[in-house]
């Protein structure tokens, strides 16, 4: 990629913890004021809850040991939400200088009790690394100089499934010297979030308020999909009087189509799109199965994916 201008400003994507709101693009002319401004979302404690806290760590900073959240007195949890410390986790470590892609997040997150962020902590995971991501959070792309300087690329949401770049982190993420890669590029993200951001990000990083009151378009019932290290499971609620008959399932390499025909009209296709990673279609299978949910009987059509390739997945079908 060609290195930018610094009067430019760069894309970069906001993973909520939300997992029904979609991904947000914004753009920042630095990784400066994107510090800056993620600073200040964080800091104000939004969407944390006393419910969700981590009493061990709780005892780590406060020194004091709570056995249920409850005991947790209200004065001491106002003081803990509005804690916050960025950190900057590399998700695809530079080769000395070059492209390296940063993840942004409130390590705080489980001192304040933020929902975890499961689509976050996938990505993590889709790059070799582990962790519990909680709360929103940023990932740009950056270009590490050989003078140990960065500047901000563009990341688009897009990105964030784009197989070339996740690969790659797989294999540098599991190398030896994997923190060698890394620090080179940390330090550079610590120099520059030492230093006073005063240029904007043009777009705001709070998540739009969501309007419960909306009510939800009709459509296809939604599925459920588990992804193991070989295979992925697709689990679909469909009627009662649904028999293998009415059932069709397209297996394809790199493409699913899913179609119930006990389904309302216009609701019958449940799945159609390319899969996030290929899969044998000679081996993927599916079953009509009956269970037992809360003393009622159900009926489930459950999908298994083999995968051609042993790599975590983030989605079920690509949104683009």
């Amino acid at each position: 990629r060609p290195s930018r201008d610094r009067s430019t400003m760069s894309a970069f994507v906001i993973i909520p913890a939300d997992g029904k709101a979609a991904v947000r693009a914004g753009q920042s002319p630095s990784l400066q004021a994107l510090w800056a401004n993620f600073s200040g979302l964080v800091a104000k404690g939004l969407y944390a809850s006393i419910d969700r806290v981590d009493l061990a760590e709780v005892e780590a900073v406060m020194g004091r040991t709570y056995t249920q959240r409850e005991l947790l007195p209200r004065e001491v949890f106002e003081e803990l939400r509005h804690r916050y410390r960025v950190e900057a986790r590399v998700l695809l470590p530079p080769e000395k200088a070059g492209e390296a892609v940063i993840m942004l997040l409130d390590s705080c997150g489980g001192l304040k009790g933020l929902p975890h962020n499961e689509r976050a902590t996938r990505q993590l995971a889709a790059c070799g690394l582990s962790g519990d991501v909680r709360g929103d959070c940023a990932v740009c792309r950056l270009s590490l100089s050989d003078a140990g300087t960065v500047d901000m690329l563009d990341f688009q949401a897009s990105d964030l499934l784009d197989r070339q770049w996740l690969e790659l982190a797989q294999k540098k993420n599991a190398r030896a010297d994997r923190s060698d890669l890394a620090a080179p590029v940390l330090r550079a993200v610590e120099a520059v979030a030492a230093a006073p951001a005063v240029e904007p990000v043009t777009a705001p990083v709070e998540a739009p308020a969501h309007d419960e009151g909306t009510a939800a378009a009709a459509g296809p019932p939604e599925y459920t999909w588990e992804d193991a290290k070989s295979d992925v499971t697709v689990t679909i609620d469909v009627p009662q009087a649904t028999t293998n008959g009415d059932v069709r399932c397209t297996f394809m390499a790199d493409w699913l189509r899913v179609d119930v025909a006990t389904l309302p009209a216009g609701a019958r296709t449940v799945v159609e799109g390319r899969l996030f990673q290929r899969v044998d279609p000679d081996t993927c299978v599916w079953t009509l199965d009956t269970v037992t949910v809360e003393g009622k009987s159900a009926r489930k059509l459950v999908l298994t994916l083999e995968k051609e390739k042993e790599m975590r997945w983030l989605e079920l079908t690509r949104k683009a």
